[in-house]
């Protein structure tokens, strides 16, 4: 067995192998931007990465406190939106960034593995780590992991040290990586309920009086609930609602434990696929089972109940999907969940090619754990924090990056196996050998067999080819878009089905072939005839063509098969407004945002509406729910901007206008950038950003700048009057 290392000063072979792992594994991960970078699936975040990022936007843009509860642990976004402010809203330079902390995470592991074990078991667990495909992966995408698995990391490794050296700043470390981990997964909470265990098993080796274990235990608690405390004050403080961290732990439960579950589909029975539509609609489901609209704490609950019932009811079922579920978790195949991760690893060179994989990596992992299983007292943080923290995954749905937090003890565990075969396998004879290499091969079996089918090809396939389908056409390349589409329809028509022809008549749309667009939108309600975004889609395309009652067809024949899509009611807006029918309009819109509140589009409407109306307090309103949830939509801000100018409130104007020049050079926000500074009295910034509107614009704003009462207070100023002179 690979021995346990005593306590030592570092040497200069530690600090090279330190800094060499951690060059290593940025270096990869920046190898793989430099290569797919520039690739539209990094361009263009969809699912789970969108949400961070517009996310992450709105608090880049000032929106730092929120106005609701929040619905996921909140620590990443601030983090991202904190690389978008520092790189000026490139994702690019978030994804490089998030690199490094990939190189960060291999520092650790090597720490940890040199800690239980030696500078070699380190060593090779840190390199793995920095070389495993899926690692390399994750490290760049916009998702929670960036951070999940450096800080519960560096939370292991400062109990490992509290714990052997008793000094209260590692406890102290320990309490502060604990408290930042639950707020980026609060599952992290479920391994501090048992940390404690950790010094207790230790306290016999250590010999640490028991007044220092109870002062390292309330200083590694207390900072953690410090820490988890502010963020609880600030959902109480935004929406008197008592939530510590998020809100959608119940609903997250509801979907791995439910009749209908398998165990890896992140979907509400009963809901769209869509993210956001599924996520209004379950809130919808629990107000509608309660008779009465309910806060987020209370939908959380309800769903809780459910899952409480579901167990009681039907426990053969549930102990069956839970046995399933730790099959999935234990076995090599990474099970996709935002997008098919082996259709992206084929088709990005330095994830297509993996010497080091979780194949590979478990099988001895898990003989390593069992080999080591001795030493439990000083494996102790390492044992509670796989085996709690895996269960607390399990007990939800199980997927790729929802495991990635244990990876790095994967790892370590696998290096100390990797040397203790490493170091035995020439003086073993005979029996000694085979049973060890029987229960090594066993465990190959068992990690990377698949009798369950999760990893059928044609399935995954087509779901991949249609995902980077709907990539393409977000990034605006119909081309790759058609060729991914009829892709996915080669390799599995039913997977994908009406979505991938919807997506392909609106191809044809966009290059303005409305016939073939019509044809592919009838074929997919063929389908199935209850294609609700079929139905709209013709409506647009007779809408287009003067066919106002049979768009009127289409889009009430939408909203008879779904009554509370968004959209149908947004596109019904549309041609009632077409028609002058202003209020009909504004009433469709009204419903449009009721069932689809993340529907920009209808704010921007409704507000357009109710601002010609004259309710600018409305239109303040509309627009500002538009611009939340598309941060980089121009016209919005352009809007919300003018209507402030209108209602004088000149500062909140000001915000607006200097956002849209973050993103873009743009005279018009210039111009009325130089208005609202104007009203308040600041006449060189305003002079300014006039004559930078006047230079980009002159035929427009040079005349306009003349006769505009906003900016009566620049009249008289020797350098406004050699400016508009004509």
């Amino acid at each position: 067995m690979v021995a346990e290392v005593a306590e030592k000063s570092w040497t200069r072979r530690d600090w090279f192998i330190l800094a060499a792992v951690v060059a290593w594994a940025v270096g990869v991960r920046l190898l793989l931007l430099a290569t797919a970078g520039d690739h539209a699936y990094y361009r263009t975040p969809v699912m789970d990465m969108a949400y961070h990022d517009a996310w992450a936007r709105r608090i880049a843009d000032g929106d730092f406190w929120g106005s609701e509860i929040f619905f996921r642990a909140p620590l990443y976004p601030y983090f991202l939106g904190l690389l978008y402010w520092l790189g000026k809203g490139s994702i690019l330079f978030a994804r490089v960034a998030q690199g490094f902390v990939g190189g960060v995470s291999a520092g650790l592991c090597f720490l940890l593995g040199r800690e239980f074990f030696d500078r070699r078991v380190g060593a090779v667990a840190a390199v793995a780590l920095g070389t495993i495909w899926i690692a390399i992966f994750y490290d760049v995408e916009l998702l929670l992991v960036v951070l999940e698995v450096p800080l519960g990391l560096a939370f292991v490794y400062a109990v490992v040290r509290s714990v052997k050296t008793g000094k209260y700043r590692w406890a102290a470390a320990a309490g502060g990586a604990l408290g930042l981990a639950a707020i980026t997964r609060p599952n992290v909470l479920a391994v501090a309920a048992f940390i404690w265990l950790a010094y207790v098993a230790a306290r016999a080796g250590t010999r640490l009086p028991r007044r220092r274990i109870i002062v390292s235990l309330v200083l590694l608690y207390g900072l953690a609930a410090a820490v988890v405390g502010a963020v609880a004050a600030r959902n109480y403080a935004v929406a008197r609602e008592p939530v510590l961290i998020s809100c959608q732990g119940g609903v997250n439960l509801w979907m791995g434990n439910n009749p209908e579950a398998d165990g890896m589909t992140a979907i509400v029975p009963g809901t769209h696929g869509d993210w956001w539509r599924g996520y209004y609609e379950s809130i919808r489901m629990a107000e509608e089972a309660a008779g009465r609209p309910l806060a987020r704490s209370e939908v959380d609950r309800y769903y809780l109940a459910r899952v409480a019932e579901f167990a009681r009811t039907q426990p053969l079922t549930a102990l069956k999907l839970l046995t399933q579920k730790t099959y999935f978790f234990t076995n090599a195949y990474e099970v996709a969940n935002n997008f098919d991760l082996y259709y992206l690893k084929k088709h990005f060179r330095v994830l297509k090619y993996d010497p080091v994989s979780l194949y590979v990596v478990l099988p001895f992992a898990f003989f390593g754990m069992i080999l080591c299983a001795r030493r439990w007292r000083q494996l102790a943080p390492s044992y509670i924090y796989v085996v709690v923290y895996s269960a607390s995954v399990i007990l939800f749905f199980v997927n790729a990056r929802f495991r990635m937090p244990v990876v790095p003890y994967f790892c370590v565990f696998a290096a100390a196996a990797f040397f203790y075969f490493w170091d035995n396998l020439r003086r073993w004879r005979g029996v000694q050998i085979g049973w060890r290499v029987a229960a090594l091969a066993a465990l190959f079996v068992f990690c990377d067999a698949d009798p369950f089918g999760i990893g059928r090809q044609s399935k995954f396939e087509a779901q991949g080819h249609y995902s980077m389908g709907t990539v393409y056409l977000a990034d605006g390349d119909l081309d790759a878009a058609e060729r991914e589409y009829e892709a996915a329809l080669e390799a599995n028509w039913e997977i994908a089905g009406m979505n991938t022809l919807n997506d392909l008549g609106i191809i044809a749309a966009r290059r303005g072939d409305m016939a073939k667009a019509e044809h592919y939108f009838r074929l997919a309600v063929r389908v199935k005839p209850d294609y609700s975004k079929g139905w709209n889609n013709i409506g647009n395309i007779r809408a287009q063509a003067g066919d106002v009652e049979g768009a009127r067809e289409c889009y009430e024949r939408a909203l008879a098969v779904e009554p509370e899509d968004g959209r149908a009611y947004y596109f019904y807006g549309k041609l009632l407004l077409q028609e002058g029918d202003v209020d009909g309009a504004a009433e469709k819109f009204e419903r449009s945002v009721h069932f689809q509140p993340n529907l920009s589009a209808a704010w921007y409407e409704l507000g357009n509406v109710t601002r010609d109306g004259g309710d600018l307090e409305r239109a303040r309103d509309c627009y500002k729910e538009a611009a939340y949830y598309e941060p980089k939509a121009l016209d919005v801000k352009h809007r919300l901007g003018e209507v402030l100018l209108r209602m004088g409130d000149y500062a909140a104007a000001e915000r607006e206008y200097l956002l849209i020049l973050d993103i873009a050079e743009d005279p018009r926000a210039r111009y009325n950038l130089a208005c609202a500074l104007a009203w308040q009295g600041r006449g060189d910034e305003a002079m300014a950003h006039l004559s930078r509107a006047v230079e980009l614009a002159p035929g427009r704003y040079k005349e306009m700048a003349a006769r505009d009462e906003d900016l009566a207070s620049l009249r008289g100023r020797p350098d406004f009057e050699r400016l508009v002179v004509r």
